[in-house]
């Protein structure tokens, strides 16, 4: 039979600087609260989060039992912060917060718009080119620091490549997110992203009671929707019924989650000189001094597409996975009711010493074709599976490929002299924070 666990982080307003200071600590330990629970109650466990007590899973043949009984929409919990605030502000919910007949017709909107090969062959060479921006600004920001050849906030850099990535791909216009000095509205557009997703997770529960009490989480939360629309308002005027549609339908594409791959990714190689060297040489063979990178030159270096996958392993951008059952559902030989909120604990599976030799270390080889492997293919979805799969992957693994790919053909990455060791953490999506112990040295 499953067994109880209780883990219950509240937020509330009037409580004491030390319970805070407690539960902010949880908040940011919760990957390894969940590996803990995982070893002492198994693969799967019913567990209370808030007011809502949920079925946590971290056994990819379950996972893969699940995905396997999906019908025709699979549902998945929407954020409540999310949904609150586009109810207030009137706005339509995106595809991360419909289900049923609505979710797949806006899915279809976005397999047409984003999975043609046309359209790719059509942003590729932009993408290129924003990643090439992107380590221009990384070396501008390196020069003005006098004191090591570090970046201070350098997860803010990532955050604007992205930006300005996902602006080519949706209207092929550019935010300005990479310019030198960047206008104070790009700087409050930028604050506004990383609120966002902070007060985000910490809106994951209760978040109605936020809403009413009108904290100050709810308010900055709020603020900092207010600040992102207006701004991408502003700057799309001209294009205003084509973005709208687009934010309507799609408007959860991906500009934090391909930012924390490429921190992480910088990170890991910065403490992993072999697997630096080892890229780097792929990427000098395969593209020429000088050249700027193609598809298909991209389509030539299978280690790149290792390093990625194994950053995604040791760090995937959303740690727990969910779904919300549509029909009483077996898994793992238990009845599950309908309407129960499944927890898929991707972090745990891929840290599995059963399915991973050495799981805690970043080894891209286990991925190469040549290299036994025994591991489930279930045990790492960095984009989901299925109808309910990420629609922007085609765009995220070329923006991560290209921008790898950039990095190391212009900078070593070197741990700081002062270097300490940087632990993930969940805020929304996973991350490292905004400050990275790199150096980036000119090769």
């Amino acid at each position: 039979m499953m067994q109880n666990s209780f883990l219950s982080p509240i937020f509330k307003t009037g409580m004491s600087s030390k319970r805070r200071k407690l539960e902010n600590g949880c908040i940011r330990r919760i990957l390894q609260i969940k590996r803990r629970f995982h070893a002492k109650y198994g693969p799967m466990f019913r567990e209370r989060l808030g007011p809502v007590t949920n079925l946590s899973i971290a056994d990819p043949r379950l996972v893969e039992e699940l995905f396997r009984q999906e019908g025709k929409y699979p549902n998945r919990p929407p954020y409540d912060a999310w949904l609150l605030y586009k109810d207030m502000r009137k706005r339509t919910h995106g595809i991360s917060a419909t289900s049923g007949e609505e979710w797949r017709k806006i899915r279809t909107i976005l397999n047409n718009g984003l999975a043609r090969p046309r359209q790719a062959s059509t942003y590729v060479q932009d993408l290129s080119t924003v990643a090439g921006r992107m380590v221009n600004r990384l070396s501008y920001l390196r020069d003005r620091n006098t004191t090591d050849n570090s970046i201070p906030n350098v997860h803010r850099v990532m955050n604007s490549w992205s930006i300005e990535s996902i602006g080519k791909v949706l209207v092929g216009e550019s935010f300005g997110a990479l310019e030198h000095d960047l206008s104070p509205e790009m700087e409050g557009f930028m604050k506004s992203i990383e609120d966002m997703w902070y007060t985000g997770h910490q809106l994951m529960v209760f978040a109605n009671v936020h809403k009413r009490l009108n904290t100050k989480i709810w308010k900055t939360h709020v603020q900092s929707w207010d600040t992102i629309l207006e701004v991408a308002d502003n700057i799309f005027e001209k294009k205003r019924n084509e973005i709208e549609r687009r934010l309507a339908t799609g408007g959860e594409l991906g500009t934090a989650t391909s930012a924390n791959v490429m921190s992480m990714a910088m990170h890991l190689l910065s403490q992993n000189p072999e697997v630096q060297k080892r890229v780097r040489a792929e990427v000098d063979n395969v593209c020429g001094e000088g050249e700027e990178m193609t598809l298909d030159h991209l389509n030539n270096m299978p280690y790149l597409k290792a390093v990625k996958k194994e950053v995604l392993r040791l760090f995937p951008t959303i740690p727990t996975n969910a779904r919300v059952l549509t029909e009483d559902t077996f898994i793992g030989g238990h009845l599950i009711p309908k309407n129960t909120i499944v927890l898929l604990n991707t972090f745990t599976m891929c840290r599995d010493p059963e399915e991973f030799n050495n799981p805690d270390e970043f080894i891209p080889e286990r991925w190469l074709r040549n290299e036994v492997r025994d591991f489930s293919p279930f045990t790492s979805l960095p984009f989901g599976f299925g109808a309910r799969s990420c629609p922007g992957r085609r765009v995220a693994e070329t923006m991560i490929y290209f921008g790898i790919a950039n990095i190391v053909r212009r900078f070593e990455l070197r741990p700081t002299k002062n270097s300490t060791q940087v632990k993930p953490f969940v805020r929304t999506v996973l991350t490292l924070g905004n400050e990275l112990p790199i150096e980036f040295h000119d090769r």
